[in-house]
């Protein structure tokens, strides 16, 4: 059987995201693990890793910004720096604009 497009997998994310609006930390550890998936199966994919991988940073940034101790947000900082140094080290096209960010 053939994999899941992007598409399908961004839609299933974002389905998911819309019901951890609550911040419940049982949710966030699961969406987590649907973007470790997501990333495991498209995060290599010349033509649909950076969107994925976009989508994972994107939901690590609004826990930062949801973060209101600040031993939550060194925490929330720490995931999210350690998502994009994932990130650099997959050698995907259109990449190089990571590096300038």
């Amino acid at each position: 059987a053939a994999a899941p497009t992007a598409k399908l997998w961004l839609q299933r994310l974002a389905l998911f995201r819309g019901h951890c609006a609550d911040e419940c930390p049982t949710k966030v550890l699961r969406a987590r693990a649907l973007f470790e998936e997501a990333i495991g199966m498209l995060g290599n994919h010349p033509g649909e890793g950076l969107e994925v991988w976009g989508e994972y940073r994107e939901f690590e940034l609004a826990g930062l910004a949801a973060s209101k101790e600040a031993q939550a947000q060194k925490q929330q900082a720490a995931r999210v720096r350690a998502l994009f140094m994932r990130q650099l080290a997959v050698p995907l096209p259109g990449g190089d604009g990571l590096r300038e960010a």
